[in-house]
């Protein structure tokens, strides 16, 4: 056991090879999750929107939670376009959606018809005295078009 690593899903959408993936209508969101007991947890979220029409995600019911705690916001970055592989540095900082010291609520996403977008997500550490570690349960608040999904993770 150390003190970080996988957020690994138990339930609330369909699990596979990706992580977690929720459908609402057109829409499927898939997430991954890392967790650290000394930093903030971060999640990878990919929503596909495979509807003719675009369509918003309102960004601010997305929560993180164990119990009665909650790990805060802390930001929400687009990936689109980003790869710190290729060699270039131009395409290497993601541009920045949400910072929890510079603005007071979190963003709409508009996914566009027949596309995708993804989001690098980061939450503080959880409010408690005690930190998370493996075999913490965490539930996600996630926000899709029309309602909010709850998912189970499981720290390991």
């Amino acid at each position: 056991m150390g003190d970080a690593g996988t957020l690994v899903p138990i339930d609330g959408g369909r699990i596979s090879g990706d992580g977690m993936s929720v459908r609402e209508g057109r829409v499927v969101a898939v997430i991954q999750g890392q967790w650290a007991a000394e930093a903030s947890q971060a999640l990878q979220l990919r929503y596909t929107n495979g509807g003719i029409q675009p369509v918003r995600v309102e960004l601010a019911p997305l929560r993180l939670r164990r119990g009665g705690e909650e790990a805060a916001l802390w930001s929400v970055s687009d990936m689109a376009g980003v790869n710190r592989s290729d060699g270039r540095t131009d395409n290497d900082v993601p541009p920045v959606l949400y910072d929890a010291g510079s603005a007071t609520t979190a963003p709409t996403l508009t996914v566009p018809a027949k596309d995708e977008r993804s989001l690098a997500i980061g939450f503080a550490n959880f409010t408690g005295k005690e930190r998370i570690r493996a075999g913490d349960i965490v539930r996600l608040d996630l926000p899709m078009p029309g309602r909010t999904h709850h998912i189970r993770f499981r720290a390991e």
